[in-house]
C-alpha cells in the first residue's frame, strides 16, 4: 500500500512541477511596454462576439485597422488607418 500512495505523489508531483515553471516570453516585455504596437503597414484584425444571456452567440463583427501613413502633431507621432482616424501609439502608464 505505501508503495502505491508513493508512486500516486510521484504521479502528481512531476506533472504540477513542470506545469508550473514559467517559460513564456512576457508580453508587455517583448513590446517594450507598448499597448497596442503602430508602424506604417501594420494591420490589426479585431473581432466583437455579441453573446446572449444563455451563452449563444448572435452575431460576429470583424473589424480591421491598417496604418498607411504617421505625421507629428505638437512633436508626437501619429498614425493614420485607411478610415483616416488618427492613433497615437501610447505605454502602460500613459493613459
Amino acid at each position: 500500500m505505501r508503495k502505491i500512495m508513493i508512486l500516486v505523489l510521484i504521479c502528481i508531483i512531476i506533472p504540477l512541477q513542470y506545469s508550473c515553471q514559467e517559460n513564456s516570453v512576457n508580453f508587455l516585455q517583448a513590446q517594450g511596454n507598448v499597448i497596442m504596437p503602430l508602424a506604417i503597414g501594420n494591420t490589426w484584425i479585431g473581432r466583437l462576439t455579441k453573446i446572449d444571456s444563455v451563452g449563444n452567440t448572435l452575431s460576429v463583427i470583424y473589424d480591421t485597422l491598417k496604418i498607411i501613413k504617421d505625421t507629428l502633431i505638437n512633436g508626437e507621432t501619429w498614425y493614420v488607418d485607411l478610415q483616416m482616424n488618427y492613433s497615437l501609439e501610447i505605454q502602460i502608464g500613459d493613459y
